[in-house]
């Protein structure tokens, strides 16, 4: 991969992720003195524009909202994580900023700053390239990784990507931040191929095997729903976003909806917005009869669309970490079902719906 082919698929990362808050990512990017790389985000509501990291976009922190401080200490779980650390979720609230206790390997602790965390800066200072990679292990083993020491310097900064082999002997290359946190390494192009062949046919389409590059670098596979053909990333297909599906309009009116799942014998809650709440309750039926699942619609609310993928954010915030179902169209917006997290949502939506009428 080039240094152009990973700034193209950031600037792309950006747009999705600004996408899922409502929110538009306009292309442009700069990098301040001492800095991380920000991006343009123009909010479609008000015309607006702020600058905001992809790390806090891809989090779910909206740049016009403060995030809480259990957002805040989820974040330094994760940035902590990355540098061999760990959070012991201890906070304190000084003058000028909140810092977050750490523990190092050795027991010994200390209270840093966020935003230090996000920059990489180690407050035991910085590990030697050995203690990086042995840092890095635990994470290669539990996916069946090895690191082999070797590394390439990658982009204006020389960011170290090291050499890992796969299971299946191919050699890859991944950052160590990457490796620890378990990530798994890109698949190869033929893989990318069979498994955009198998997300299209539980959306009965198909691939025709062709691919191209979008103008951000992103791969695109080409699909047809046997009258016409289209290209489409792979990370949609995985969604079940059919490309002939009209998407969510933010500036249009929209739906917010909550149903009851039963799926393998397991009591789930699905989530999700529409413009029109009646053709995708159809497309709901019509997919869960497809996996064996029974649904009912237990709440519905209509709201300003950008209000609605607010919700749905805030909401997806409450349950990443929980088991999901294999169904289209609630592959990442449902969960285990709990009373107590209906009452959540419950909450948060009378909390929404009341912003939107101004009461």
């Amino acid at each position: 991969m080039t240094a152009r082919d990973s700034i193209d698929e950031l600037i792309e990362r950006s747009k999705i992720a600004a996408q899922k808050l409502g929110l538009e990512a306009t292309g442009k990017h700069r990098i301040e003195l001492n800095q991380k790389r920000q991006f343009e985000i123009k909010n479609p509501a008000t015309g607006e524009i702020k600058w905001s990291r992809l790390s806090h976009l891809e989090f779910g922190s909206n740049p016009w909202g403060v995030p809480s401080v259990d957002d805040q200490l989820d974040r330094v779980k994760q940035y902590a994580n990355e540098l061999g650390l760990e959070a012991t979720g201890i906070q304190e609230r000084k003058t000028n900023a909140r810092y977050f206790e750490v523990r190092h390997p050795d027991g010994r602790t200390k209270f840093t700053t966020l935003r230090n965390l996000q920059d990489q800066k180690n407050p035991f200072g910085k590990q030697t390239l050995d203690e990086q990679i042995n840092d890095a292990k635990a994470g290669a083993k539990a996916r069946g990784l090895k690191i082999t020491g070797k590394f390439q310097l990658q982009g204006k900064g020389n960011r170290k990507i090291f050499e890992v082999v796969t299971p299946s002997g191919r050699a890859v290359h991944m950052q160590l931040g990457a490796i620890r946190q378990g990530f798994a390494p890109r698949i190869s192009e033929e893989e990318q191929l069979e498994l955009a062949s198998n997300y299209a046919q539980k959306m009965e389409i198909s691939t025709t095997g062709k691919t191209r590059r979008s103008d951000s670098g992103a791969t695109l596979f080409e699909v047809t729903n046997g009258v016409e053909t289209t290209f489409s990333q792979l990370s949609h297909l995985k969604l079940g976003q059919n490309p002939w599906q009209a998407p969510f309009k933010i500036n249009k009116t929209g739906y917010f909806y909550v149903y009851e799942i039963i799926y393998k014998e397991k009591k789930f809650l699905g989530f999700g917005v529409t413009n029109n709440h009646q053709r995708r309750h159809s497309d709901h039926l019509m997919e869960c009869r497809k996996e064996g699942a029974k649904i009912r619609r237990i709440e519905l609310i209509q709201m300003h669309g950008a209000k609605c993928l607010e919700l749905e954010t805030s909401i997806k915030r409450l349950i990443k970490k929980a088991e999901h179902v294999e169904i289209i169209g609630f592959k990442t917006e449902s969960a285990p079902y709990a009373d107590e997290l209906l009452q959540k949502i419950k909450e948060k939506m009378e909390i929404y719906l009341e912003e939107e009428t101004g009461n």
